[in-house]
């Protein structure tokens, strides 16, 4: 028998993988400095509606624990790819997600924060379309986090 899609525990650990990814750079003091000059390059160059802060190196080290928090609680979901931490994770997509949108619309940041946002809400869709579709104890997991 072939199996076709892929499984809830995938969909998990690929989500904990692409944050390792894209927030690494954001985890290395020096490098982040980089990235960022790199967000306002594109920022500028595409001429995007919004503001950019300057950034200081207090700024930096927050930037670099809030990506280190974030690469922890990726590398325990890829190591442990359980329901409930993919409802936790989808939980804080949403609320990281809401956050943005605030900062999009009220406060006139860089329009590349949109893709950050789509990303945010495509993994939080990915993951509630696996714990929905895929994990048949769905309403049993959902009631142990209340």
């Amino acid at each position: 028998m072939i199996k076709t899609g892929c499984s809830y525990h995938s969909i998990i650990k690929a989500s904990g993988i692409y944050d390792i990814l894209v927030l690494l750079p954001f985890a290395i003091p020096g490098i982040v400095e980089i990235v960022f000059t790199l967000i306002n390059k594109t920022h500028d160059d595409l001429a995007l509606t919004g503001s950019l802060p300057e950034f200081l190196p207090y700024h930096f080290m927050f930037v670099n624990i809030m990506a280190i928090i974030s690469i922890v609680w990726a590398v325990i979901r890829i190591r442990n790819p359980i329901h409930l931490y993919a409802c936790y994770d989808t939980i804080t997509r949403l609320l990281i997600a809401a956050n943005m949108l605030v900062y999009l619309l009220y406060y006139d940041i860089t329009q590349i924060i949109w893709l950050f946002f789509i990303a945010e809400v495509s993994w939080a869709i990915l993951q509630i379309n696996g714990y929905f579709y895929k994990n048949t104890n769905a309403v049993q997991t959902l009631s142990t986090l209340v």
